[in-house]
């Protein structure tokens, strides 16, 4: 009995380390976003270049060194921003009138970091800094549509990370054009 009962504990252990190492490793959609695919999505085509257009919707489970590895993508694309868009509505990122809800982004990206660089006094007023400090820098940049503004807004971020990062890192940083 004693026996059964330890393997059992061993094997649920086992099966919540396996379960945490599936939620962090981000390489599929989730169900929600798949409310979001674009018209005629192949999904065995396409999901792995829709997963990768993702920044903000993933900074709860992905490493801010993660994210900084992602591509800035073009805003004349309407198939990502329609659903880049819909991601972001999703989860409250952008209102449903097409408004960048900034406050939440900037309190998701100040949480990411902070688990980056560390969750004591220093680190999580130099997350909220730098979060902030993102942010503003990523404000109101225009775009005609929905997705555009989200796209904009993903690419100024993105850049705004990889030169965090590169900094955190000691290296140079040139700074890409976001569109």
């Amino acid at each position: 009995m004693y026996t059964s009962v330890c393997s059992f504990l061993l094997f649920t252990i086992f099966l919540n380390e396996q379960f945490t190492k599936v939620q962090v490793d981000v390489t599929h959609l989730t169900f929600e976003d798949a409310k979001c695919f674009p018209t005629g999505f192949n999904y065995d085509y396409e999901e792995q270049e829709f997963v990768h257009l993702l920044v903000i919707p993933y900074l709860e489970i992905k490493s801010i060194e993660e994210l900084s590895h992602l591509h800035i993508i073009p805003i004349d694309n309407s198939r990502y921003n329609d659903f880049l868009s819909c991601t972001w509505k999703n989860k409250r990122f952008q209102s449903y009138n097409g408004v960048i809800n900034y406050e939440a982004i900037e309190k998701s990206l100040s949480a990411s970091m902070a688990r980056d660089v560390g969750d004591t006094g220093p680190g999580i007023l130099l997350s909220k800094m730098e979060g902030s400090r993102i942010v503003t820098i990523c404000k109101d940049l225009g775009g005609y549509s929905h997705g555009q503004r989200v796209v904009l807004v993903r690419n100024c971020i993105l850049q705004e990370l990889k030169k965090f990062i590169h900094q955190k890192n000691g290296q140079k940083y040139s700074r890409l054009p976001l569109f």
